[in-house]
């Protein structure tokens, strides 16, 4: 850069460094970014299926006739024996009501259906259950299958248990291999989705999967970005990912902007 400078008349001309201009500008330099922390986390890979907990000796009532559902008798948790009319169908002025009664002694755990309901044959209704082990049904899907064995992790809602088998024969008709677990404190009725967790890793350090960039990892140390290179060796498909480097617990690091970022820029987040 040149600076002209009159002196008694005379122009001189003087030569004046452009670095420390381009270092004023450099220290004035902001990067705005979103960060967050290195954490130590187990991570997992699952398949969500829709789930169903009922006991062994649980019985479906189905409705034999199509009708309206009317007075209902019974509530969930009542003790009933066999014969006990649970509900009555309502099937039009030209029939009687249809009264639908328990097909053994034990307690209606669920009910499924609620008065003015209209049902058709086949409908299930309600399910009483003669007590034993509770059980979890569910559906692996065929793409799933070879992933999925005896013995694997199951969790519902918090509660994890272990798949107790997983047939070899598939049910086209559903889309998939009949499976059963036991899940301890779930309740015959409760029905949702289930996770079957077909691997697990040991504590890992884990950051979101967005903050690894071309193999490295922006750590914001003293307000500044500085690289560091990391092997990604678990991801949890959910967003998460386990990394090997340079980096500890608490760390904070760059999510989102890294694509403007130069080792030893300022950041602001």
């Amino acid at each position: 850069m040149s600076l002209k400078v009159r002196v008694g008349g005379v122009v001189l001309l003087a030569l004046v460094s452009c670095r420390g201009v381009e270092e004023a500008k450099r220290g004035a330099y902001r990067v705005f970014v979103r960060v967050d922390t290195v954490r130590m986390e187990k991570l997992e890979r699952d398949i969500p299926v829709w789930c169903r907990a009922k006991g062994e000796g649980d019985y479906t009532i189905v409705a034999d006739v199509a009708g309206v559902v009317g007075r209902i008798l019974k509530r969930e948790g009542d003790r009933v024996r066999k014969g006990d009319t649970l509900l009555y169908l309502y099937r039009g002025p030209a029939y009687d009501e249809a009264p639908v009664l328990a097909p053994l002694d034990g307690r209606l755990s669920l009910l499924l259906v609620s008065q003015g309901d209209p049902v058709g044959v086949g409908t299930p209704m309600a399910l009483v259950s003669r007590g034993g082990r509770t059980v979890v049904e569910m559906v692996v899907p065929m793409l799933y299958r070879g992933k999925v064995r005896r013995g694997m992790p199951v969790e519902y809602d918090g509660k994890r248990g272990r798949l107790l088998v997983v047939s070899g024969i598939p049910l086209r008709e559903v889309g998939g291999y009949p499976a059963k677990a036991a899940i301890p404190g779930i309740r015959p009725g409760e029905m949702g989705i289930c996770r079957i967790i077909y691997r697990e890793t040991p504590p890992l350090k884990v950051v979101p999967a967005s903050a690894v960039y071309r193999g490295k990892v922006f750590k914001v140390v003293g307000g500044r970005a500085k690289a560091v290179a990391v092997d990604v060796v678990f991801e949890d498909g959910k967003g998460k990912v386990g990394i090997e480097g340079d980096l500890k617990r608490g760390d904070t690091v760059v999510v989102l902007g890294m694509e403007s970022l130069k080792d030893g820029d300022k950041v602001v987040f």
